[in-house]
C-alpha cells in the first residue's frame, strides 16, 4: 500500500513539474499615446480568460508575466472615448522568455484603423504580425480605389448608366475590404512555411472551400519542424474534411437532440431542398436575419423545402431561451457541447456562424453560406 501511495505521489511530482515547464514567462513593453487610462489585458484565445491586466500611464505599459502555454492570445485595448467606451484586440503568438515592444499612436490610429507595430523576440510573432501589416496595407489600398469611385459616383448622378456602374464597383470594392484579411492570409501561407503561422491560419481562415487545393499545397510545402507542430495535425484534418464538404460531395451526418432529447431522424430527407443552419444563441447575425428567413421558409415550406437548424452553443439553456424568444418553426437540433468538442463543427468546417449549407433530398451538397436573397431565389427556381 506504502509503495502505491508513493507512486501516485510520483506521478503527481511528476506531473505538477510538466505542468510547471509548460509555462511560458514572456514581457511586453508597449507605448500607446494619447491613450493615459486606457486598460491592457491579456486574453485567452477564445476571449474566455483574461490573464493580466495594465493601464496606459504616460503613454506607456508593462507585462512581466507568466502564462499557461505556447500559442495564440490576445493583447485587448479597453479606452474611453467621447463616444463611450470603445476596444479593439490584437493577436499575438506567446513564446516563452520572448520579449515584445508594441507601439500605438493614437486613437484614431489604434482603435479604428488597428495601426500599429510590433517587434519580438520570437520569430512567430513576427510572422504574424507581417501578415497584419499585409492585411492593411490591402484594406488600405481597396479603400482608397473606393473613395474614388464614390466620389464618381457622386458626380454623375444624373446619369444612370454610370450611376449603375459605379454602384456595382462600389459593392464589389466593399467586399474586397471586408475580405482583405482572407486575402493576405492566403498570399502568406503561400510563401512562408517556416512557422507554425502557416498552418494556424489555415485552421482559422473562412475560404477554404474557395481555396482548397492552394492551402493544401502551401501546408504540404511546410518545414519539417513545422509539421511536428499540434497546429499542423489540426490544419491536416481540416483540410481532409474540407476535402468531403466540397460543392457534389455528401453531407456528412448530423449530430444533437432536439430541446426535448429527442434525435433528428430521417424525415426532413424527404424534401426536395433542405438548408443546414448553423447559428448560436450569442450570435446577433444570426438572430437578426431569423424573421427574413421564417418568411422564406412560410413561402416554399409546402413546396418541398425545410430547414433543420444546427445550435453551436454548448449551454442548452441559452439555446432554449433563444429558441423560446425567436420561435423558430422549422427543426432545431444541438449537441450542447464546446466547440472543439462538436462533431458537427468538425465535419462542416464551422469557423464561424452564421454558415449553412443548402443540400438536396440524397444529401448531395449544392451551395454554402447563401444570402438570403439568393436562397429565395434558387428556391424560387428550383421548386416551382
Amino acid at each position: 500500500m506504502k509503495e502505491f501511495l508513493k507512486l501516485i505521489v510520483a506521478v503527481a511530482i511528476l506531473s505538477l513539474s510538466a505542468a510547471c515547464k509548460q509555462n511560458s514567462h514572456i514581457k511586453i513593453e508597449g507605448t500607446v499615446d494619447s491613450l493615459n487610462g486606457a486598460s491592457v489585458r491579456i486574453e485567452s484565445e477564445n476571449y474566455l480568460t483574461v490573464y493580466d491586466s495594465a493601464i496606459v500611464k504616460n503613454g506607456h505599459f508593462k507585462f512581466n508575466t507568466k502564462l499557461p502555454k505556447d500559442g495564440f492570445y490576445w493583447l485587448f485595448v479597453l479606452a474611453k472615448t467621447p463616444e463611450g467606451v470603445s476596444g479593439t484586440q490584437f493577436q499575438i503568438y506567446v513564446q516563452n522568455n520572448a520579449l515584445y515592444k508594441f507601439k500605438g499612436t493614437g486613437f484614431n490610429s489604434l482603435l479604428k484603423h488597428h495601426y500599429y507595430t510590433m517587434i519580438s523576440t520570437s520569430h512567430a510573432e513576427n510572422k504574424l504580425f507581417q501578415v497584419e501589416k499585409l492585411w492593411i496595407q490591402k484594406e488600405d489600398s481597396l479603400v482608397v480605389v473606393k473613395q474614388k469611385i464614390d466620389k464618381l459616383f457622386e458626380k454623375n448622378l444624373s446619369d444612370t448608366y454610370y450611376t449603375n456602374r459605379y454602384a456595382d464597383s462600389s459593392k464589389l470594392l466593399e467586399k474586397q475590404v471586408g475580405d482583405a484579411k482572407e486575402a493576405a492570409i492566403l498570399q502568406f501561407v503561400q510563401s512562408d512555411g517556416t512557422s507554425v503561422i502557416t498552418p494556424y491560419f489555415i485552421t482559422q481562415t473562412a475560404t477554404l472551400f474557395d481555396n482548397y487545393d492552394k492551402f493544401k499545397n502551401a501546408l504540404a510545402k511546410v518545414s519539417p519542424e513545422v509539421k511536428r507542430s499540434a497546429y499542423y495535425g489540426q490544419a491536416a484534418r481540416l483540410l481532409k474534411s474540407v476535402q468531403h464538404i466540397s460543392k457534389g460531395g455528401k453531407a456528412p451526418a448530423l449530430f444533437g437532440k432536439d430541446i426535448d432529447g429527442r434525435p433528428l431522424g430521417d424525415a426532413y430527407k424527404k424534401n426536395k431542398l433542405i438548408l443546414l443552419s448553423f447559428w448560436a444563441s450569442y450570435c446577433i447575425p444570426c438572430r437578426e436575419e431569423a424573421p427574413d428567413l421564417k418568411k422564406i421558409y412560410a413561402k416554399y415550406k409546402n413546396k418541398g423545402f425545410e430547414i433543420v437548424s444546427i445550435s453551436i452553443d454548448e449551454s442548452k439553456d441559452n439555446w432554449k431561451g433563444a429558441l423560446e424568444k425567436d420561435q423558430l418553426p422549422w427543426l432545431n437540433i444541438s449537441e450542447c457541447v464546446p466547440a472543439e468538442k462538436s462533431k458537427n463543427v468538425e465535419n462542416y468546417v464551422i469557423k464561424g456562424v452564421p454558415a449553412s449549407y443548402l443540400i438536396n433530398g440524397e444529401g448531395k451538397i449544392l451551395y454554402k453560406d447563401l444570402w438570403l436573397d439568393k436562397l429565395d431565389m434558387v428556391l424560387g427556381k428550383e421548386l416551382f
